[in-house]
């Protein structure tokens, strides 16, 4: 099993989609999103001992992040990653975090799914498709010569 830090913007997709559709979270935006990075930045440094510490970006803090065409199964996959990645923490599962992510798991999968109930994630209309990992928009554009 492989840890990897997700982007700031990926944390904040989470955070700001959660919050333009009313999911009540258990803390306020900019906490949510701080507690999401500690918890990814802790599996990390746990799944490593401690190594490559001086490799992991600080998390930049909670900004309203561009949502762009994101469809709720993306948040779906993306709730995904992140959960996958934080699991190498031992207190994953007793954290903060873990309830934030799982209200927003819970959100995104009920829009995702609609009249699919019973319908496991990964047979979700699109989840195939929607990226493992949320990169910003605009430095994507930047990276590939394009203007965002």
């Amino acid at each position: 099993m492989s840890c990897l830090i997700v982007t700031d913007y990926h944390v904040n997709t989470l955070i700001t989609w959660a919050e333009l559709h009313a999911v009540p979270l258990p803390f306020a935006a900019p906490v949510a999103a701080e507690l999401l990075a500690a918890a990814n930045r802790r599996a990390f440094a746990e799944r490593y001992q401690g190594r490559y510490q001086d490799e992991c970006p600080a998390f930049g803090g909670y900004q309203v992040a561009a949502l762009g065409e994101l469809r709720p199964v993306n948040i779906v996959k993306a709730c995904a990653c992140l959960d996958y990645q934080a699991s190498d923490w031992a207190s994953w599962e007793k954290s903060d975090a873990w309830h934030v992510l799982r209200a927003v798991i819970k959100a995104a999968r009920e829009r995702a799914a609609g009249v699919l109930r019973d319908v496991p994630d990964h047979l979700l209309p699109g989840y195939q498709a929607a990226p493992w990992t949320l990169g910003d928009p605009a430095e994507l554009a930047e990276l590939a010569g394009g203007v965002a």
